[in-house]
């Protein structure tokens, strides 16, 4: 079995096992996809900010595409600016990043 990583592949922290990529990638100039990873749920105009989808039933939020809210099992969404100022409760360090992209970021 070879240990090559396919690819785009993302290694997996615990074992090394390739994974698929994550997330919708948007096509972007390259200069932009030079200064940051972009994914679906960031928005760089007019001002950076992270975008996400809302339950219309309960109100929970999440990145990325859902079928069903995981708090209330609902299927509709709709899409809210997340601010840019507020309290900070949690961080992470990246060790891992993309190819080309220096860590810790």
């Amino acid at each position: 079995m070879s240990s090559r990583r396919p690819e785009g592949s993302v290694p997996n922290c615990r074992n090394g096992n390739a994974l698929a990529p994550v997330g919708n990638v948007t096509p972007v100039s390259t200069e932009t996809a030079s200064r940051v990873p972009l994914v679906s749920y960031l928005r760089l105009e007019p001002t950076p900010h992270l975008v996400a989808n809302e339950c219309t039933s309960c109100g929970a939020r999440f990145f990325d595409r859902r079928n069903a809210c995981a708090a209330c099992f609902a299927t509709e969404f709709r899409t809210v600016d997340i601010p840019t100022e507020g309290e900070l409760v949690s961080f992470t360090i990246v060790t891992f990043a993309a190819p080309g992209v220096p860590v810790p970021f």
